[in-house]
């Protein structure tokens, strides 16, 4: 090995295996071949090695000093213009450039804090099979150009005149006096290609940006103390514009926190970034709201894992005790999870276990960032599986914008919320219920209902679908959450809202109380012209995977007098490989059309109108059902043929044309 030509040397010999009690060892040294001391490059100095002669599978070594502070340049040159293999250490064995199969155009760099002696190499062994000839390297030493200090709120910019030559770097450095979250761009005059780096004080990589042309540095967590800007030219560059914004930081994880006794401190005020290890990691964070929580306010702690993957979180709020508290789903969901608690206190400390139930083999180490909120409304209390246990909310807060949350963990769950509505609705009011999912990985398979105070009916849809109704009297009603998908790294954690309008003809909305709105052949009373009459089926369901029983929806025709002269049909399904599906359109008659037979391969969900954006694939076209009685029960039959995913039912209408 090749050791700099002064400085102590610790020299370790670990026996073990020995056969005598008198064994001894010898210690020599010699000048190196195929060595050269550089010696000490000064500040924004440059110094070139003596041109030499590689041999084919020869590594030639150089020693060089450099002050701290410096960025250090290194190129190289041989007469044939080979690639060699470069590495750059320094006295202590710490590796800071090793690349494989580096050109003569490309430069390397490498920021020294506290300066020092290091160790370069040129290694012809990995992909020359013959000498390089006057084979030598340049070192150039560069001072960062200097930005001044930066914190939380300030903004700094800099012009740089100075022409950047096709694979050479610029560094600027900055003294960051507090965490920030950094933002900002590197611009050209006529959009040339330019990187962006960021780097901390011992030169490694917090981030990069790297597209074609100017860069826009989006939000990056910098650390306190020295943060290098390299600026790299991927053509010749005349001048750059730099601009940076720092913005607060989101709190960072202190490790060892695998219990409550080590948790680290969560500002609720603001996100929290950490890094999960491995699978079965715990990482717990201790918190106390501002101040005691009002009844209407509800506490989420959403965590969103910072690359794609298939590995898997559970997210627990407990109590000082460790004991359970609020919302939590019991297994792994993919790429994150969700808690939400109500009622906690200021008095009082409260912890957020993180567990990685599941992580990939590829890339175990994940980061992660919690985001905190305190929403109005009224979280579900468990249990709410029935009518009698249904969670009790106002429906004058939700129309106001409180909402309903809540969270359907398996297809085992069911929700129940109560609300009292306090006089009949007037002819052209109109009830909306909305929801949204919230947190990672949600499932679609999955429904809901407005029930009256016998249970029957009102409304349904599936779960991205609204709840609109009309004609409600003064009572109780019920709203009921299912689940349809067993799948445990599926989330469905949701937020209800309502929303209280009037219905309008003519805005082109179908509405309670509305045959159609702006639809060919709806008059201006949104009703059907005669002679041509409708219906629906919007209960969705799930079209279970590899399953030929499929889904049946109905719609049921009443009021044609003549004969079908005319049949088109309104078709929604989810599903993530359309062709998987078959999807068939039966009369009261019998008569059955195949409005899909498995086309589409990977393309995603079937929505359109037979005949008008789709086409019917037969057997059978829609004019098989002309001189055929409409009314009655029409059928829509969807299945799903072949393993893999499951789809969604979400809606059909049949339109008649009888005249």
């Amino acid at each position: 090995m090749v050791i700099p030509p002064s400085g102590e040397l610790l020299i370790a010999v670990d026996w073990s295996f020995a056969l005598r009690t008198d064994a001894t060892f010898e210690i020599s040294s010699e000048r190196a071949d195929n060595f050269e001391a550089i010696g000490t490059i000064e500040n924004d100095g440059s110094a070139s090695s003596t041109p030499t002669t590689i041999g084919s599978a020869a590594v030639q070594s150089y020693t060089f000093s450099v002050s701290a502070g410096q960025v250090i340049e290194i190129s190289h040159f041989n007469v044939e213009g080979d690639a060699v293999d470069i590495s750059l250490r320094d006295v202590s064995g710490n590796v800071y450039i090793n690349e494989a199969y580096t050109s003569l155009t490309r430069y390397r760099y490498h920021y020294t804090e506290t300066g020092g002696t290091f160790i370069l190499e040129l290694d012809n062994s990995g992909f020359s099979s013959s000498p390089l000839t006057d084979a030598k390297v340049t070192i150039n030493t560069l001072t960062p150009n200097d930005l001044g200090a930066a914190g939380v709120g300030d903004t700094v910019s800099a012009s740089v005149t100075d022409e950047l030559q096709d694979g050479r770097s610029d560094f600027h450095i900055l003294t960051l006096n507090e965490n920030v979250t950094l933002t900002g761009d590197v611009t050209t005059p006529n959009d040339e290609d330019v990187d962006v780096y960021i780097l901390d004080a011992a030169g490694e990589q917090v981030n990069s940006f790297v597209t074609t042309g100017a860069e826009t540095i989006t939000g990056t967590l910098v650390a306190a103390g020295t943060m290098l800007l390299q600026v790299s030219a991927s053509e010749l560059i005349s001048s750059y514009d730099v601009n940076l914004a720092f913005a607060e930081a989101p709190s960072i994880e202190v490790e060892p926190n695998e219990t409550i006794a080590t948790a680290t401190a969560f500002d609720l005020s603001k996100a929290m970034v950490g890094v999960s290890s491995d699978s079965d990691d715990v990482d717990v964070f201790s918190f106390s709201p501002a101040a005691d929580m009002g009844a209407d306010e509800v506490l989420i702690l959403k965590l969103e894992q910072d690359s794609s993957g298939t590995d898997e979180y559970i997210c627990t709020i407990r109590d000082s005790s460790g004991n359970p508290l609020g919302i939590n789903h019991p297994e792994g969901v993919e790429e994150g999870c969700v808690s939400m608690a109500a009622n906690l206190l200021a008095s009082e400390t409260y912890y957020l276990e993180i567990v990685r139930d599941y992580a990939s083999y590829s890339n175990p180490s994940k980061g992660y960032t919690i985001t905190p909120s305190v929403e109005t409304g009224v979280l579900e209390v468990e249990p709410n599986e029935t009518d009698t246990e249904a969670t009790s909310v106002d429906l004058t807060a939700l129309i106001g914008g409180a909402g309903a949350f809540g969270m359907l963990p398996s297809d085992t769950d069911v929700d129940y919320f109560t609300f009292d509505l306090a006089a009949d609705q007037a002819s052209d009011e109109m009830l909306k219920f909305s929801i949204s999912r919230l947190g990672t990985n949600p499932t679609f398979a999955a429904s809901w209902r407005l029930l009256d105070s016998s249970l029957a009916e009102v409304a349904a849809a599936g779960i991205d679908g609204q709840l609109m109704v009309s004609g409600l009297t003064q009572g109780t009603y019920y709203l009921e959450l299912t689940r349809s998908n067993s799948t445990s790294y599926n989330s469905l954690v949701y937020q209800i809202v309502a929303e209280e309008t009037v219905s309008v003809c003519g805005n082109g909305v179908l509405e309670p109380g509305e045959m159609c709105d702006g639809a060919p052949r709806c008059t201006n009373t949104c009703e059907w012209e005669p002679g041509f009459v409708s219906a629906s089926d919007t209960t969705s369901g799930v079209i279970a995977d590899n399953d030929s029983a499929g889904h049946v929806a109905k719609a049921t025709i009443a009021g044609c007098v003549d004969p079908i002269s005319e049949v088109s049909v309104d078709v929604n399904i989810t599903h993530g490989w359309r062709g998987d599906l078959v999807v068939d359109l039966i009369s009261p008659q019998g008569t059955t059309v195949r409005l899909h037979d498995g086309s589409g391969g990977s393309a995603s969900d079937l929505v359109g109108n037979y005949p008008a954006d789709l086409t019917v694939e037969g057997p059978g076209t829609l004019a098989d059902f002309v001189g055929e009685d409409a009314n009655g029960e029409w059928q829509l039959y969807a299945a799903d043929t072949a393993g893999g995913i499951a789809g969604m039912f979400n809606s059909f209408s049949v339109y008649i044309t009888c005249d």
